[in-house]
């Protein structure tokens, strides 16, 4: 999915760097938007930078279907900081994705620095479906008649 230029959600100044476009696909690199509880995900994000941002970092967000974050895969916390002037692409291949079946929402974030307000923002992008398959919890479990009001986190 590229990152729509004009959309309400999407905010940022880009004057560093831009978004383009985001990915998730299955452990054998097969476009997916439908996982299992348990299943591991692997999402490709690219975006542009228009400077050097020796400082720069990177995200990519998992939402509820309210917009609310669950897991923010930092680029910073695995020491992946800092990007040259030209076009980036990374792959990040997920832990086991622990949520309860629903529908949920990959966005993306990059900021020149720590701290600062990112330079381009989209929480709301990519959709994916998560389902019960039996892989996770006792064999006798059943996930997906659950209503989650206050976690969607398993």
């Amino acid at each position: 999915m590229a990152f729509p230029e004009q959309d309400p959600l999407r905010r940022g100044a880009r004057r560093f760097a831009s978004l383009r476009e985001i990915a998730v696909k299955n452990l054998a690199l097969e476009p997916a938007t439908k996982f299992a509880m348990g299943d591991r995900m692997v999402i490709e994000l690219a975006f542009e930078c228009h400077h050097e941002i020796p400082e720069g970092r990177f995200g990519v967000l998992f939402s509820n279907e309210n917009g609310i974050i669950l897991h923010d895969f930092a680029s910073g916390y695995s020491g992946v900081i800092g990007f040259g002037v030209g076009p980036h692409r990374f792959r990040i291949v997920t832990a086991p994705i622990m949520a309860y079946p629903g529908c949920y929402r990959l966005g993306a974030w990059i900021q020149h620095s720590k701290g600062v307000p990112s330079d381009d923002y989209y929480s709301q992008g990519l959709r994916v479906d998560l389902v019960d398959d039996g892989k996770v919890g006792h064999r006798d479990a059943n996930f997906s008649g659950i209503r989650c009001s206050n976690t969607e986190v398993y």
